[in-house]
């Protein structure tokens, strides 16, 4: 029973980093997309930070838990309507693709979102209650 709640919490946790990554893709174009400055260090440091929280956040969630990506789910920055998980996850590894290659850093950014080396690289950096709050 215990193992039904947290996987509902799991699934939740999921739903609510997808909604605070499409934020920070949004507010990551409006920034840097639309005022041609795609490859400052702190649009690198953000794109890095949006590929661990999905990496984290989303990913090792969906393997650990073994969500399956028809799985309705509500994300409240894309609306009411539950939609498969897969359109979320698509919309939001797709953004991080084109902003990545875009600021010419696809491959250190593919890498963290793969879990390789840059993906503990760059969790080495963050302070541990952060990493705890993804």
């Amino acid at each position: 029973m215990f193992n039904f709640f947290k996987k509902g919490r799991e699934f939740q946790r999921i739903a609510e980093s997808i909604h605070g990554l499409n934020q920070m893709l949004a507010k990551y174009a409006d920034t840097y997309i639309g005022n041609y400055i795609k490859t400052s260090d702190d649009s690198v440091s953000e794109l890095r930070t949006i590929a661990y929280i999905f990496r984290k956040g989303v990913i090792i969630r969906l393997e650990e838990n073994k969500f399956s990506l028809t799985t309705p789910i509500i994300v409240p920055s894309y609306g009411k309507t539950p939609k498969p998980l897969l359109n979320y996850f698509g919309d939001v590894s797709s953004r991080i693709t084109v902003f990545s290659m875009e600021a010419g850093v696809s491959e250190e950014i593919e890498d963290i979102v793969a879990g390789g080396p840059s993906y503990f690289e760059f969790e080495r950096t963050i302070p541990r209650e952060l990493i705890n709050k993804i």
